[in-house]
């Protein structure tokens, strides 16, 4: 049972750790457009 706490914990933290950078990268690209829009 731990263990798959554990495995859908580090699941978590992968994805997360991986989307990251597209988020902040989607944010940069938005934030640009509201400004020059």
């Amino acid at each position: 049972m731990s263990s798959a706490i554990c495995f859908v914990s580090s699941a978590i933290c992968f994805v997360s750790s991986a989307f990251s950078p597209f988020l902040f990268f989607i944010v940069h690209i938005y934030n640009v457009n509201k400004m020059i829009i």
